[in-house]
């Protein structure tokens, strides 16, 4: 996946060379990306495939727990603990669904935000983030183009010439 995004940079940067000076690496996972252009000359970012929103979870994680270590943060987290355990025993129980956890969203806001910056730079026109939601969900959609010759291939085929 990371060769055939490669390879689609480079042929974008061939075809428009003004966009080599937005060309930025990020600072985590070391994979090339085309940074906001009023990014362009930053050193510190990170890429818009997770490593930036995993930074500000961290961050926020830490600011959370070192006001929850202070005085007033105590005994905030005691009161919500209070509550908590009080709507649990007035709770009336429902009815327990058992099934499979919803998927992971895949298309996160940063992703989306970068694939419109770079499909708008592409088609030399402001594109929309609903716009970029269909065109990926219909790329999602489309049947993989993998190895052919499984089973299913050969299941339908199987009687036509019995032994």
């Amino acid at each position: 996946m990371v060769l055939e995004y490669y390879a689609l940079l480079r042929s974008l940067l061939r075809e428009q060379p003004e966009l080599r000076r937005y060309l930025v690496r990020c600072r985590h996972c070391g994979i090339f990306f085309l940074a906001d252009p009023r990014n362009a000359n930053r050193r510190d970012l990170g890429c818009p495939f997770g490593c930036a929103e995993a930074r500000h979870k961290g961050s926020s994680n830490r600011r959370s727990r070192e006001y929850y270590q202070g005085s007033d943060g105590r005994r905030k987290k005691s009161t919500l603990n209070q509550r908590r355990r009080l709507a649990a025993k007035t709770a009336v129980p429902g009815p327990i669904v058992i099934g499979p956890a919803p998927p992971a969203p895949i298309l996160t806001v940063g992703f989306v935000r970068y694939v419109r910056r770079v499909m708008s730079w592409i088609e030399h026109r402001d594109i929309s983030v609903r716009e970029v939601r269909e065109r990926l969900g219909q790329e999602r959609r489309q049947p993989r183009m993998g190895k052919r010759g499984g089973l299913s291939d050969h299941a339908p085929r199987c009687d036509e010439h019995p032994p």
